[in-house]
């Protein structure tokens, strides 16, 4: 009996040592798969059709080389008169795109990443339905946009699009441009009173100023009356980028963003405030249409996105695609931040510009004159 019971004991530890080590021998294949296979095939593909890109370390790819070179290009300053911002902002994007083309490839990690230099082939891939994101990189903008129109694809992305493009129709844009004049139009007013103060001559941190007055714009155009919640949102939102640019240099680490890290935590928090503070915006905005028996949603972004989605959903009805309460709130994301940084370091530049080209002030002036008159515009 004593035999048999060992036996079988021998039989069980046998069993679940093979177990074990076939599970230990599928991670282990699908690593090799992930980390040396698929790299080395989409290496050869892109070699066979003239993509080519620096060599990579393996695992980590050209992350550590391209941070070495970024962080080098930001510790000079840039020569007056130098005006190649891509060389300044981007030196290792620069670097390939001269030394590779205008489509190149470089790993990010142990991922493939196609870059695109060429505008008319950037149309192409942005017009398109299906366009897949690297898997780290859409990790980075998930962490910070949600599923909006920028982090989906296919026929999710082809509904984000139609629900969001009446608001950057002409007529709706026209709209609102009295706010954005408001808005600039405070700004140059504070700048006019510190030159006075300032004996007629002050300096100022022109970003600072492009900054808020972008963020400014961007709260009214977005959540119209509730633009004091929406800066807050926005607010935040800064505040979840800097925390996601800090576990950006991690994210090549598999399962590093469920740890329960300090940083994790605190990306955890701010998403959850940024979620909870644009639910509220949204119901409340929902909740004044519906007791005042208004029609109309408002013109700002929210409201046309409101409409939109009231509109779309007949037509998806029953189908894959959803619209719902956190696709809303995701677009507001996206437009917030996508549309800030953007904006306001466009502003900035074009500002420097200008201040070293008095005679392009002059022209811009002169024509803005020509085509509005005087300075009390009719932007309709």
């Amino acid at each position: 009996m004593a035999y048999f019971r060992d036996q079988m004991w021998s039989i069980l530890f046998a069993s679940l040592l093979t177990v074990l080590l076939m599970w230990i021998v599928y991670i282990v294949m699908g690593m090799v798969h992930k980390l040396v296979i698929t790299p080395l095939r989409i290496k050869r593909i892109m070699n066979r059709q003239g993509v080519k890109g620096p060599s990579a370390y393996w695992v980590l790819g050209n992350i550590l080389e391209m941070v070495k070179i970024n962080r080098a290009e930001a510790e000079k300053d840039m020569k007056t008169g130098d005006y190649d911002i891509m060389s300044h902002v981007q030196p290792y994007e620069a670097q390939n795109c001269q030394a590779y083309g205008t489509m190149h490839m470089w790993w990010f990690g142990w991922q493939a990443t196609i870059r695109i230099a060429s505008l008319d082939l950037i149309k192409q891939v942005l017009a398109k339905d299906v366009f897949t994101t690297p898997q780290i990189q859409f990790q980075f903008l998930s962490e910070l946009l949600g599923k909006g129109l920028i982090t989906t694809e296919g026929e999710e992305w082809a509904l984000h699009r139609q629900i969001v493009n009446p608001a950057f129709h002409q007529e709706k844009l026209k709209a609102m441009v009295p706010i954005m004049e408001k808005c600039a139009s405070s700004m140059a007013n504070e700048w006019e009173e510190k030159v006075k103060h300032g004996g007629g001559c002050v300096e100022l941190e022109v970003s600072h100023y492009m900054a808020n007055v972008t963020a400014d714009i961007i709260a009214h155009t977005a959540f119209g009356s509730s633009y004091e919640k929406g800066r807050k949102v926005f607010e935040h939102q800064l505040s979840l980028f800097n925390l996601t640019f800090q576990r950006f240099k991690f994210l090549t680490i598999p399962g590093y963003r469920i740890l329960p890290t300090p940083l994790n935590i605190k990306i955890l928090m701010t998403q959850i405030r940024i979620s909870r503070s644009l639910k509220e915006i949204i119901q409340a905005r929902k909740y004044v249409v519906n007791m005042t028996k208004n029609a109309s949603n408002g013109n700002d972004l929210l409201g046309l996105m409101l409409t939109a989605t009231s509109q779309k959903t007949q037509d998806v009805k029953g189908g894959k695609v959803h619209f719902g309460m956190q696709q809303l709130m995701d677009n507001c994301k996206t437009f917030f931040f996508a549309g800030y940084e953007t904006t306001a370091t466009l502003l900035t530049w074009t500002m420097m510009l200008l201040a070293s080209h008095t005679t392009w002030q002059e022209c811009a002036r002169a024509e803005v004159i020509d085509v509005c008159g005087d300075v009390n515009y009719d932007f309709k």
